[in-house]
């Protein structure tokens, strides 16, 4: 429909309830619109409409911004059955492919709606953002029934170096959002001094990864120095994964930094690890929860950790949870009802309170803890309570089972009492 490039201060500017029908080039890239916008220009889209829109990369619109280069969607806008050809392999977005480098900008506003779009590669938005780019969401977004054949059903963010940000404000909703390969919702991978920043409620129901992991949201750190704040509430209901983190997944492989605020995973479910969270902390990572968390009916058909399952290892990993964490009917098939705690190779884990409620496993029906006595590793938890938590005989494994209806406490080495590194005082 249309192809612009925007240069030296110019503008393109496309209003008044404009519907783009069933465009489609299907070995091409954006079905409705290619842009390449540098050198300061701007193109914006108010209250647009994308049917039917079908291309390989991009079903609806596919853009390149430069060198200050801004395109902004505000309105009411909607992009609905729009797909990146599925007869190509590794096609990528159903509705936005986006590529942004030298300080280019991305905005999306107002009232945005991603209905049945699907693609290989990113069911509704793929971005990357390198060279001080910011893609910024800002508004009333909702995702439905998007779908990815490989990765994210709804988003999918690349974010490179530093001073490149990805930002996702207002609220946000992913319904019925899924994977065949891995994360439902939505993906996101920085790198090198990256940010992330999250401040908008967010709502993943009904997401699912049928192969790997993340039923709903899945962050990755695999360079040093990124940060990413997620300050607003996250909710994860109904979500499920094959592997790993049902609702959510988080893994640091080098040092970074991510502070979560307020989580909430009901009915969340994953067969290996973290039925509603699994994080995995290393080479002097640090993950940071300061408001309070609720694991209700969360499940691990196979594995440890129903509610959450933490990794944390490496010399300065650590893991500080300040706000109240809740457990309350969460079921393991091995390990930690509730939670399964690991730290080794000198990792900390520190939680300041947690009550368990009626979670059962085979070994450690509320908490289950491993410690790496043999190294400086160590898990502190303050105050935390158990209501009417099982460990329940589990005739399947060859293992003995049934120990530690509250806790199971087992590690690896000798621990030395004047260490102090157990302190079960306000249990």
């Amino acid at each position: 429909a249309i192809y612009a490039i925007i240069g030296e201060n110019g503008e393109l500017t496309i209003t008044d309830q404009c519907v783009f029908d069933k465009c489609s080039v299907k070995n091409g890239f954006g079905g409705a619109i290619f842009s390449r916008i540098i050198n300061s220009g701007g193109v914006a889209f108010i209250n647009s409409y994308f049917v039917d829109c079908e291309a390989f990369n991009g079903g609806c619109i596919y853009t390149e911004i430069n060198s200050n280069g801004i395109l902004t969607i505000d309105g009411v806008t909607s992009f609905t059955r729009c797909i990146g050809t599925v007869e190509q392999e590794h096609c990528f977005a159903g509705g936005i492919y986006a590529i942004l480098n030298s300080g280019g900008i991305m905005n999306i506003f107002g009232q945005c709606t991603f209905t049945q779009c699907s693609a290989s590669v990113s069911g509704a938005i793929y971005a990357r953002i390198s060279d001080s780019s910011i893609f910024q969401i800002d508004g009333a977004i909702t995702f439905t029934e998007c779908n990815a054949s490989s990765s994210a059903g709804g988003i999918y963010a690349l974010v490179y170096d530093a001073n490149s940000k990805f930002i996702l404000r207002g609220q946000s909703i992913f319904d019925t959002c899924t994977a065949d390969f891995r994360v439902g919702g939505i993906f996101a991978s920085i790198n090198n001094g990256a940010q992330i920043e999250i401040s908008a409620n967010i709502l993943f129901k009904n997401c699912s990864s049928t192969a790997l992991t993340a039923g709903g949201l899945q962050i990755d750190i695999s360079q040093t120095t990124s940060n990413i704040l997620l300050t607003g509430e996250l909710t994860f209901e109904n979500c499920s994964s094959q592997f790993y983190g049902g609702g959510f997944h988080f893994s640091a492989t080098t040092s970074g930094y991510i502070e979560l605020n307020k989580i909430i995973c009901k009915n969340c479910s994953c067969s290996q690890g973290g039925g509603g969270l699994y994080a995995q902390v290393r080479s002097g990572g640090e993950l940071v929860i300061t408001g309070s968390c609720l694991f209700k009916n969360c499940s691990s058909s196979e594995g440890n950790g129903a509610g959450l399952n933490i990794l944390c290892t490496g010399t300065e990993s650590t893991v500080r949870i300040s706000g109240l964490l809740t457990f309350d009917q969460c079921t393991a098939f091995n390990q930690g009802g509730g939670t399964y705690l690991s730290s080794v190779d000198n990792g900390l884990i520190e939680i300041d309170m947690a009550i368990f409620k009626k979670c059962n496993s085979s070994l450690g029906g509320g908490l289950y803890m491993d410690i790496d006595f043999t190294t400086e590793s160590n898990i502190k938890i303050i105050d935390f309570t158990l209501q009417d938590c099982k460990a329940i005989i589990n005739e399947l494994k060859t293992t003995p089972t049934g120990y530690g209806g509250g806790l199971f406490l087992t590690g690896n080495g000798d621990y030395v009492v004047a260490s102090e590194k157990l302190n079960l005082k306000e249990m």
